[in-house]
Order: structure tokens, then C-alpha cells, then sequence
């Protein structure tokens, strides 16, 4: 995502973030999310404010997903009543960053903009990088999602083959059979819409932002369905921390929230699809 963003941009500070993300020795990660906006992207409430040959940014930023380790952040600010992309430094003594463990195990933090100074070439795009980057985010979450599917298919089938009931594997009981259909059905299904939703990034930005969103929808519906699912036809065993599929669950609930819900992603293609009418 932060590899969407910074493409195409001239300044050299995004060139040499870009050379240092494909080397691997920099972490950069987009700072999007703010208290309160749900998913305004593209309305921050963090300020951006012209200082001599710089900018000064005074904001929040919340649930940065891989946020602990970041060396850089890309972040969101209002400039002159449009958003701006910048990238800021994590090391900054005006930048406080909170880290925490989401839903799923992974690592996120909160930052704190205090009058965050940065050069003129911290400015590395506009609404047309952050559109892009929010739909490569998207994309390649539906693409994880899919990945977790598979793997809650996987140990769903292997538990029902293997745990026994009236003296016959689970597997060998027809409405398990369909159940287990239904699922891997599903799972398809959303494995098709991200093809479609790859396919889409080769067209205009409308027609690609519709391909994405639909995607994401298809991909959210099947993550609760398959996953909910998956715990149902374990059982008991499914709700333990020891066992996989509750800990697949979780994941699949953290990755539905991320660059957009399904209620935002349905508005998003309603929106685009009534102004093409």
C-alpha cells in the first residue's frame, strides 16, 4: 500500500522511501484513521500548515496496523482544505507513538502529532496517491482474506473427518456435507471477486474503485460466513485458544475493518454506480 502511494511521486524523499522499502530497510506504513471519522479518508482532521520551506502537522492518528516497528509513516493531513500525504519521520521528538495488540494478535499504534515539522519534499501526493494506495490496501486485504478461508476449510474438513459422533465421522452426515459445500462455495466465490477486483486496477480509477469495493463486499460476506461457520462445526473446540480456527476468526473479523467496512465499501459502489447512471 505504501508502495501504491508513493509511486509516481517526484519527490525525493518518496524515491528514496521507495528504493529503502524495496531493499527492506525501511518500514514504511500509512497513518489513515481518526477518532470519530470512521472512513473520511479523505477528510483528515490533521492540519498541515506552511512553515518557511517546511510543513508543520498537528493531528492524530489511530489503529496504524504495524505501526510499533514503523521507521516511517505516511500520513493524512488537511493542506489549504485538500489532503496531503507526508511522510514523517517515527523518530521525531514531536511524533508520540502508543502501541498496543489488536483483536487479532497483531501490533498497531496510535501517533500523536505535536507541531511535527517536516521538509517541502515530505510532500509526496494528494488525493490521487491516497485513492490509490486506500485501493491497493483494500485488494490485497480481500487477497488475505481469501488465503484465511482456505485455511479455515482446511481445518474445518480435517476436524470433521477425523472427530466422531454415533460411532461415524462428522464428515459422513449429510448436512454437514452441505454445510461444508455452502462454505466452500463461499470461499470461491470471493477468490473470483478478487480476480475481478485485480482485474479492475487496470482500468479507469472509477471503474477500478467499483471492481475493488465489490470485491471487498463479496470477500467481508464470505470472512464472517465461512469463519462463523468454521467455529460452529467444531464445537466447544472451536471457542478454545489452543485450537486454530478461533484464532482464523479473529483475523478474518480485524481484516473486514480495514481500508473500509462493508457498509462503506456498499456506499462507495452504490455512489460510483448511481453517477454513472
Amino acid at each position: 500500500m505504501a508502495v501504491s502511494m508513493l509511486t509516481g511521486s517526484q519527490s525525493p524523499k518518496a524515491i528514496a522511501a521507495l528504493e529503502a522499502i524495496v531493499d527492506g530497510s525501511v518500514l514504511v506504513v500509512p497513518a489513515l484513521l481518526e477518532g470519530g471519522s470512521r472512513y473520511a479518508f479523505e477528510k483528515p482532521n490533521t492540519q498541515a500548515t506552511i512553515d518557511g520551506d517546511g510543513y508543520r502537522l498537528s493531528g492524530k492518528k489511530i489503529l496504524v496496523t504495524g505501526g510499533d516497528a514503523a521507521d516511517e509513516f505516511i500520513v493524512t493531513a488537511s493542506l489549504d482544505g485538500r489532503p496531503a500525504l507526508f511522510l514523517v519521520s517515527a523518530g521525531d521528538d514531536n511524533l508520540i507513538r502508543t502501541t498496543y495488540r489488536q483483536l487479532d494478535g497483531s501490533w498497531a499504534a496510535d501517533i500523536a502529532l505535536d507541531g511535527v515539522r517536516v521538509e517541502g519534499d515530505a510532500l509526496v501526493g494528494g488525493i490521487e496517491a491516497l485513492t490509490r494506495g486506500l485501493d491497493s490496501g483494500a485488494i490485497g486485504v480481500a487477497a488475505l482474506e481469501v488465503g484465511v478461508l482456505d485455511r479455515v476449510l482446511e481445518v474445518t474438513s480435517d476436524y470433521i473427518h477425523i472427530r466422531k459422533q454415533f460411532g461415524q465421522p462428522l464428515a459422513s452426515f449429510q448436512a454437514l456435507q452441505h454445510i461444508m459445500s455452502d462454505l466452500f462455495i463461499n470461499t470461491e466465490m470471493a477468490r473470483s471477486s478478487v480476480h475481478s477486483g485485480l482485474a479492475g486496477t487496470l482500468r479507469s480509477a472509477e471503474e477500478r474503485q467499483k471492481a475493488i469495493s465489490a470485491a471487498r463486499v463479496r470477500c467481508d460476506r464470505a470472512a464472517l460466513t465461512v469463519g462463523n461457520m468454521g467455529i460452529y462445526l467444531h464445537g466447544g473446540m472451536g471457542m478454545t485458544m489452543e485450537y486454530p480456527v478461533g484464532h482464523h476468526y479473529r483475523r478474518l473479523v480485524q481484516l473486514t475493518r480495514a481500508f473500509g467496512d462493508t457498509e462503506y465499501h456498499i456506499s462507495r459502489y452504490e455512489g460510483l454506480a448511481f453517477a454513472d447512471n
